[in-house]
This record gives C-alpha cells, sequence and structure tokens, in this order.
C-alpha cells in the first residue's frame, strides 16, 4: 500500500505486498479507477432516456404519458386518451394539452376549422366545405 495504488479507494495490505483496495462509493475496479455510471444498469423504465449528472447521480428524461424519477409512474391525465380525431395528447405538470392534426383546434381538437371563413373562392365563387381540410368553390354562371 506504500505507492497508494488505490485510486478512490482504502489501501488494505494483506501480507507481503499483496493488498486489496476498498473502493469510495461511485467507483470500481481492482485500483478502484473505474468510475461506475449509474445510467449504464439502465434505471429509466418505460423507454426513458437517462442522464448522467455526476458521480453518484442521474436523472431521467420520461417519455410522455410517464413520470417518476424512475419514470415508473403512468401519467393518467393522457391515460385516458382525452384528445379526439387523432390529436396528440402532451403531459404537462398539472394538466394535459392536445396537439391538434391539421384543420382541427380546441383543447381536444373536437372543432372543425371551416376553411371557406378565409374566403379562398374568387369571383363571387361560393365556397363549400367539403370535408375535413377540404373546401369546394362553386363558380356562378355568366
Amino acid at each position: 500500500c506504500y505507492s497508494n495504488p488505490c485510486h478512490y479507494g482504502t489501501c488494505h495490505e494483506i501480507s507481503n505486498g499483496f493488498y486489496y483496495c476498498l473502493c469510495s462509493s461511485g467507483y470500481t475496479g481492482f485500483n478502484c479507477q473505474i468510475e461506475i455510471n449509474q445510467c449504464d444498469s439502465l434505471p429509466c423504465l418505460h423507454n426513458g432516456i437517462c442522464n448522467k449528472l455526476s458521480l453518484n447521480m442521474f436523472n431521467c428524461t420520461c417519455p410522455n404519458g410517464y413520470s417518476g424519477t424512475q419514470c415508473q409512474y403512468v401519467d393518467y391525465k393522457c391515460y385516458s386518451r382525452p384528445c379526439l380525431n387523432n390529436g396528440t395528447c402532451i403531459t404537462n405538470k398539472d394538466s394535459y394539452q392536445c396537439t391538434c392534426p391539421r384543420g382541427l383546434t380546441g383543447n381536444r381538437c373536437e372543432i372543425d376549422i371551416n376553411e371557406c371563413i378565409s374566403m379562398p373562392c374568387q369571383n363571387n365563387g361560393i365556397c363549400l366545405q367539403s370535408k375535413l381540410n377540404q373546401y369546394q368553390c362553386l363558380c356562378p354562371n355568366d
């Protein structure tokens, strides 16, 4: 132990130059030279992303719909699928928000945007909304 071979640990002499190292928390290896990466053990559940912060410290970036220090909790705000018409539910701290597909709006994507409001028809044409995101112009007879 005279040469201090244990980088991040305490050396204990066994006999005649033989020793073992008792590693400090966060280190491993024969000479305690390897820093343990907490993310190597895949601590984040449900495909959460592990972010190494410092020695023995990490946090998880949870996918939408999960929360907790290791993404262990199902976030029930979006669990009931409150967004209509293929809207995407995104959780925030206290509630949820729907991201609506093109042509829809409203808190739950329940309102069809009327494309005729912008008066897209020219020359006194009459606008008729035929389907979602579609309109048709009826041209007057001259």
